[in-house]
C-alpha cells in the first residue's frame, strides 16, 4: 500500500497534474 493510496483524493490530482 504505498502512501499515495493513504492520501486523498486531492493530493493525487495535484500530483498527477504536476
Amino acid at each position: 500500500m504505498t502512501p499515495e493510496i493513504r492520501q486523498t483524493p486531492e493530493v493525487l490530482f495535484a500530483r498527477n497534474v504536476a
